[in-house]
């Protein structure tokens, strides 16, 4: 297949895949924009819940620092994902602000496979997030250096030991 031919045939599956979304963000199934991939992430973590038996409440918006709430569990999650097609592995900044304030207290990683189904989900505590060494310095470096930025999403090896075990995904 000549180049033209396999671009041609990528934007038109994306267009439709751009318009299934839309339609699920009509829905009010996922909140929706260019960032299918967070969307896909918030919705397995959604799933996984629900079909655990709980009640899960999405945010309203993009913007809200808390994705989920499980309100039987006292969950305020905060849902980062990566995908095996990303180059760097990495996603957006993790940013637990402060331990005692914190709007979210909990952090869903969810690791997609290249079909966009999940491989891993791990669900860690802020509190045990914050004993993890990449958080810890993160956090020195904040105090002593006046740095702003924060670790970047990636699947971090002691991640594992938080993973769930996945229901059947089909």
């Amino acid at each position: 297949m000549d180049n033209h031919k396999l671009f041609l045939q990528a934007i038109e599956s994306l267009a439709e895949t751009r318009r299934l979304f839309q339609l699920l963000a009509d829905d009010k199934i996922i909140l929706g924009n260019d960032n299918h991939i967070g969307d896909i992430g918030e919705y397995w973590v959604q799933y996984y819940f629900e079909k655990g038996g709980f009640q899960v409440i999405p945010a309203k918006t993009k913007v809200d620092p808390v994705d989920l709430t499980v309100p039987a569990k006292s969950m305020r999650i905060s849902v980062k994902t990566v995908t095996e097609w990303s180059k760097r592995g990495k996603g957006t900044q993790v940013k637990p602000l402060n331990r005692e304030n914190n709007p979210w207290n909990t952090l869903a990683a969810v690791r997609l496979g290249k079909n966009l189904k999940p491989k891993m989900i791990a669900i860690i505590s802020l509190s045990e997030l914050m004993k993890q060494d990449v958080f810890i310095e993160n956090e020195h470096n904040r105090m002593k250096n006046g740095t702003k930025s924060y670790p970047q999403f990636q699947w971090w090896d002691w991640l594992d030991s938080y993973t769930i075990d996945l229901l059947n995904t089909e």
